[in-house]
């Protein structure tokens, strides 16, 4: 067989779908066949296939080829065959491709040749012609093949997806030329329609791509050809950034905490709010506008949303941070006391300590009490008092400021003091007589009394002073009486005051004459007379209780009283026997002055030798007489130098004399 092809133009569409023309050639046979017997060794041939085909860019792409059978009767063996595409009838720029080797069939003189031809790379159809020579019989003949060529183009474009689990639409705008109705199909197995427009597509699982094919059928009057053109869209859906949001679980505090405490753990609790993923997420929930809930009890709930600003999903969780109530401060008091009067200290203590002890409390946080300032017992409780106590507890610094309070007392009744009753005072007169005062004192004394009332109350009756030794005279004694609770009870007492006096008694007041001091030298009766006048002048008034003096007493003059001498008397003047002993005293005196006596000088005695004449003799008398003086003191002295002896006749031979001057006083001896 020879085969010749001509203006075979480049290659540029894919053939589909070869099922139906082969069924038509198979027709075409049929019919080829009957002429067979009419016009002997004339080959007679046809071309089969589909009248129409599809137009692929570039023209490498083979997908378009269409398959062209070629049958031949009466062709004889190894007939040639010329194939053609005449220039002026190749619009589309179609080509064989390939000639599969024929096949003759000597039962049938027949011969089958099947062609491949690109159908072109734009519309419009191209012609297809077919020289046969039965090379046995010399015989020619030719046949032909129009086919229409379409142009099918489609373009897509598809909304993104922004966010998994999105959906993308999906647009295909297709072209036929001539014109046919377009079917739109997504490859493989997609849907199907004739608007181009595919809306809700899904994505694909996260990360992997997901390539839209989008097919465009056309569909003949007469036939069951059918153009496609596809275009690849790669609709890429993002890895999946689901938005994850993260909340703390429910957080129950202990209760007790600081409010510090619980601003820390709820700043823990808080900071563990938080989420990831998603792909332009923004938390829709400040945090900083919650605050821990109050130390006392309380909670803060946060709903915590976060939006995907692109993908608009919102997630959100919800916890709650809770603080217990603060457990209450709870205190009990002792029950209060009240004691009677006249309870002793020892009691008195010992139901004090019970009561103190009573006061408790319980709960809180951290608590403290007053306890430390409970009151002391006064002094004054043994007396009737009271004490009363507010007892307060409350939380520690720095915790809910809870606390409680309650009060109690402790009393004791007012004791009775005993009620004392002081006997009149006394107030005697001078002179009263000390039988009349230890009446009047007895009496006295026994008024001293008090009532039975107070703690067993006791006296200081026996302390009332005995009368002084002096009472007589004028004296006072004064008693406070005192009545008083007994040892260990209330210090109560009652006092009165009372006195028993004597009124003073007035001494004898006593006068004494003025001291006399005559001089010397005076005569006896002048002394006599100043005695009698110094006697008289001691008295006394008439004062004092029923008072005598001791004027009988006064001393007589003495004797020598002319030359110098003195008497003194003390004069005394006091009360009667059985009355006060007062008295009154002065002293006196009565002088006469010393009397000076004449004072002598005698002449040195002289002692003359042996033989000294008489004239020296008389010389040395005349002189040692002459010597014999004494001064004028005295009272009208005089001496007896006129009995100065004469010398002896016999003084020459040895004699001597002798001579004592003297000097008396004259004074005359007055007597009574």
């Amino acid at each position: 067989m020879k085969k010749s092809i001509t203006n075979c133009p480049p290659w540029t569409d894919i053939f589909k779908d070869v099922s139906s023309s082969l069924k038509t050639a198979t027709m075409l046979i049929l019919l080829v066949g009957l002429g067979l017997f009419s016009n002997a060794q004339t080959p007679a041939c046809n071309i089969g296939g589909n009248l129409e085909a599809c137009a692929v860019r570039p023209s490498s792409d083979e997908r378009a080829d269409i398959l062209v059978p070629i049958l031949i009767a009466q062709s004889g063996n190894n007939p040639t065959l010329i194939y053609d595409l005449p220039v002026g009838d190749n619009f589309t720029g179609a080509f064989i491709r390939s000639d599969a080797t024929g096949k003759y069939y000597p039962g049938t003189n027949s011969f089958r040749d099947t062609l491949v031809i690109f159908p072109g790379t734009g519309p419009g159809g191209f012609l297809l012609t077919l020289l046969v020579t039965n090379i046995e019989s010399g015989k020619q003949n030719s046949c032909s093949k129009s086919v229409t060529v379409f142009n099918v183009d489609v373009t897509s474009s598809h909304t993104p997806i922004l966010c998994y689990g999105e959906k993308s639409i999906l647009t295909a705008l297709g072209t036929s030329d001539p014109l046919k109705p377009i079917t739109y199909s997504i490859v493989p197995g997609g849907a199907s329609n004739g608007t181009g427009i595919f809306p809700g597509l899904s994505g694909s699982a996260g990360g992997i791509i997901y390539t839209t094919t989008a097919s465009v059928d056309i569909l003949t009057l007469t036939g069951t050809a059918e153009c496609t053109a596809s275009v690849n869209d790669t609709i890429k859906e993002p890895v999946s950034k689901p938005i994850i949001i993260n909340c703390p679980g429910n957080s129950d505090q202990p209760t007790c905490l600081t409010q510090a405490e619980i601003n820390t753990q709820f700043a823990l609790w808080k900071d563990q709010f938080g989420f990831s993923g998603g792909t332009s997420p923004v938390a829709q929930t400040d945090l900083s506008e919650f605050s821990a809930p109050n130390y006392c009890g309380g909670h803060t709930t946060i709903t915590y949303k976060v939006k995907d600003l692109v993908c608009d999903s919102v997630k959100e969780c919800t916890s709650t941070f809770t603080v217990p109530e603060s457990p209450k401060v709870t205190v009990s008091c002792s029950q209060s006391v009240s004691l009677a009067g006249c309870t002793t200290r020892e009691a008195i203590d010992a139901a004090y300590a019970t009561w103190k002890a009573g006061f408790t409390k319980d709960g809180g946080c951290h608590t403290y009490d007053n306890l430390d300032q409970i009151p002391t017992l006064p002094q004054t409780i043994l007396c009737g008092d009271s004490i009363g106590f507010t007892y307060i507890a409350q939380n520690g610094q720095g915790y809910c400021p809870g606390r409680d309070e309650c009060f109690s007392y402790f009393k004791v009744g007012a004791t009775e003091n005993p009620v004392v009753s002081c006997s009149q005072s006394v107030n005697l007169s001078g002179c009263t007589t000390q039988e009349a005062i230890d009446a009047a004192y007895a009496t006295w004394k026994a008024g001293f009394t008090f009532n039975n009332t107070g703690c067993h109350a006791f006296d200081n009756s026996a302390d009332i002073p005995s009368l002084p030794e002096n009472i007589l005279c004028g004296d006072s004694i004064g008693f406070t009486y005192i009545a008083q609770n007994g040892q260990g009870y209330c210090a109560g007492r009652d006092v009165c005051f009372s006195y028993f006096k004597v009124g003073t008694t007035d001494k004898p007041v006593v006068s004494c004459s003025q001291s006399v001091n005559l001089s010397g030298c005076t005569t006896q009766e002048a002394i006599a007379a100043a005695y009698a006048t110094w006697k008289a002048g001691f008295t006394f008034n008439n004062t004092g209780c029923h008072a005598t003096d001791n004027k009988a007493d006064v001393p007589s003059l003495p004797e020598n009283i002319l030359c110098g001498d003195s008497i003194g008397f003390t004069y005394v003047a006091q009360n009667g026997e059985g009355y006060c002993a007062g008295s009154d005293e002065c002293f006196s005196y009565f002088k006469v002055g010393t009397t000076d006596k004449p004072v002598v000088s005698c002449s040195q005695s002289v002692n003359l030798s042996g033989c000294t004449t008489q004239e020296a003799i008389a010389a040395a008398y005349a002189t040692w007489k002459a010597g014999f003086t004494f001064n004028n003191t005295g009272c009208h002295a005089t001496d007896n130098k006129a009995d100065v002896p004469s010398l002896p006749e016999n003084i020459l031979c040895g004699d001597s004399i002798g001579f004592t001057l003297c000097c008396s006083e004259r004074r005359r001896l007055l007597r009574w």
